[in-house]
């Protein structure tokens, strides 16, 4: 049963996926019955429903820990997400961003854009969500929730993405590669692995990048 509540959270949430027309369209659903049913009116059937909450990562109104949840916003300076965000963490949960911006080159459309990358948490549900902003804009808007930094502060909770940067700012990414920036866990195994190779042989950073951009042995 989706009561009043759910569905101004609903609502809210909506902004995450680029606004209420998006989710319509994007679950095959009439955008003028869905907005009258956020609104309370009985204008979807069980099974749009449904296509509704599976599309916005939350099948049986539930959200899906399965996947890291990837969203969206181009404002956060005057905006309170904690009613979207309590869809996903009903108990609270904790909160970091990005140490830097970063180009925004997900579309064809956005030079000249940066990016910061928010990635939340409550343990088993995880999410990251993208501000894309002007170079000339406030850097220093934060996002409002009443989720918690990760360790106190805005500062200390930054996250240092140093590698598969392409999938924190346009790609999805994978739980397991959430949590190695999540819990502040470095470069990957794989990673020190390689690097290690390299150490070991006495080749330098720049060596291995030339070798590895030409295809020498």
């Amino acid at each position: 049963m989706i009561d009043k509540k759910k569905r101004h959270q609903l609502k809210a949430a909506c902004s995450f996926f680029g606004g209420q027309r998006a989710v319509a369209l994007s679950a095959g659903v009439d955008n003028s019955n869905f907005g009258k049913w956020l609104q309370g009116t009985p204008t979807l059937s069980e099974q749009n429903v449904d296509a509704v909450l599976r599309y916005m990562g939350l099948p049986n109104g539930t959200s899906d820990h399965s996947v890291v949840h990837v969203w969206k916003t181009r404002k956060v300076r005057g905006v309170d997400f904690t009613q979207a965000l309590k869809l996903y963490f009903p108990n609270g949960g904790k909160i970091g961003r990005s140490a830097w911006a970063f180009p925004d080159t997900a579309h064809d459309d956005s030079y000249g854009n940066v990016l910061f990358v928010y990635g939340m948490s409550d343990g088993p549900m995880r999410a990251i969500l993208r501000h894309t902003l002007k170079y000339n804009d406030d850097h220093d808007s934060i996002l409002k929730s009443h989720l918690e930094w990760r360790h106190g502060d805005e500062k200390t909770s930054q996250l240092r993405i140093l590698e598969k940067i392409e999938k924190w700012t346009a790609g999805s990414l994978t739980p397991l590669e959430f949590d190695y920036v999540w819990h502040d866990v470095g470069l990957s195994p794989e990673t020190q692995r390689v690097i290690t190779a390299f150490e070991a042989e006495g080749i330098t950073p720049e060596e291995a990048v030339r070798r590895i951009q030409v295809g020498d042995d």
